[in-house]
């Protein structure tokens, strides 16, 4: 039976999470202790066995990611944050792909999100990479520093893990319900995500949908044409066409590009 650490500052809240896993999960996952602060929770995961970790992102005394600083390498469990509705704290986590789940959360929520822990247990690999991730990316979240883009970002492919600057990327290109991701330094990776979703989550980092099937880094822009249709050479080399309700928003931001 897999041990599960709740760490929130709301008792209530931490109680009725135990009751429903008790009701549940009976026989499947094992609540092995409570935290409401980053104090305890680091004693308490420090020394109790571990398989998974719901975590606060907003603790009395500092954040979630406050306790997996102090951790470190003690880290060998899995984790799903929890957190009322915050874009810093929700955009940094999605960036490191690990599970989240918003308050006031629903039984549909924690199902989803206990199934997808559970599938990927053992797998410290992962984890490991998504913390190195939201560690790079520290400072989008506020009180962590000054708020800035992020840095990194981490892909899944079907058989591997893949920690990525998002300097290295060029554009990405739909393929169905498949996003092509194209480099300045390596082999292009295929991801089991829409384009849309990716556009959602880098719009505020430097990346632009220049068209339905294609989004683009704008530090790897190298010109602008703005005759014909409109299209953008990338780095690469590729032409992007520029779709054309988009041609006023790139015609303001890009301006300073030869045609």
């Amino acid at each position: 039976m897999k041990k599960l650490v709740i760490v929130d500052d709301e008792a209530t809240l931490r109680e009725s999470l135990v009751r429903f896993v008790s009701e549940h999960y009976a026989g499947i996952l094992e609540p092995a202790g409570q935290a409401g602060n980053v104090k305890d929770a680091v004693e308490l995961l420090s020394r109790q066995e571990t398989d998974l970790a719901l975590l606060d992102i907003n603790l009395p005394d500092g954040t979630a990611f406050d306790i997996l600083q102090q951790l470190g390498e003690k880290i060998d469990f899995g984790i799903i944050f929890i957190t009322a509705y915050d874009r810093y704290a929700i955009q940094a986590i999605r960036y490191s792909a690990i599970d989240y789940i918003l308050k006031p959360w629903s039984r549909q929520d924690l199902d989803e999100a206990f199934t997808r822990a559970l599938a990927s247990s053992g797998n410290h690999r992962l984890m490991h990479a998504g913390i190195e991730v939201l560690q790079a990316n520290k400072e989008i979240y506020p009180g962590t520093g000054d708020q800035a883009r992020p840095r990194k970002i981490l892909l899944k492919t079907s058989d591997s893990i893949h920690l990525v600057n998002l300097n290295d990327i060029v554009r990405i290109e739909s393929d169905g319900n498949y996003s092509r991701f194209v480099f300045t330094d390596k082999k292009p990776l295929l991801i089991s995500k829409t384009l849309k979703e990716y556009d959602e989550l880098l719009s505020e980092a430097g990346f632009l949908r220049a068209h339905q099937s294609h989004l683009v880094n704008t530090e790897h822009i190298l010109s602008y044409n703005r005759h014909g249709g409109g299209s953008l050479i990338m780095q690469d080399q590729a032409e992007i066409p520029v779709s054309h309700r988009k041609k006023d928003a790139l015609n303001e931001l890009l301006g300073k590009f030869p045609s």
